[in-house]
């Protein structure tokens, strides 16, 4: 039991992908892998200024080997790959990305205007 904190900040989602726990925290473009035990840091990916492709990484989903970070401020979803922790942009759209989820081959995203299949 404790408080997870990066720069003060609080996470603005978590999810447990079967071996980590992965936290997302958009106001420092930051993501966080947690170790389940002890829920300290890991590893950390992105963080202010830096060339991740992050900007305000805010939903993750994660299915596999593959996390999806949703980007609130560059309407982007890019997919990292936790093995080897390539990452590309997987979905780009018009308006800020909140959340994503994929479930019986079916694709859904929420939009700053609503909810939408893609």
């Amino acid at each position: 039991v404790g408080v997870v904190k990066y720069k003060g900040e609080a996470p603005a989602d978590v999810l447990y992908d079967g071996k980590n726990i992965w936290a997302a925290f958009p106001d420092s473009n930051t993501l966080l892998r947690l170790d389940v035990g002890s829920m300290r840091e890991e590893l950390r990916i992105g963080g202010r200024g830096g060339e991740t492709g992050f900007a305000g990484p805010i939903g993750l989903f994660a299915e596999g080997e593959e996390l999806y970070v949703c980007n609130r401020d560059s309407c982007q979803i890019w997919k990292i790959n936790t093995r080897t922790y390539a990452a590309e942009e997987y979905a780009s759209f018009d308006e800020p990305v909140l959340n994503y989820v994929r479930c019986n081959n079916r694709e859904v995203v929420q939009l700053e205007s609503g909810l939408y299949e893609i």
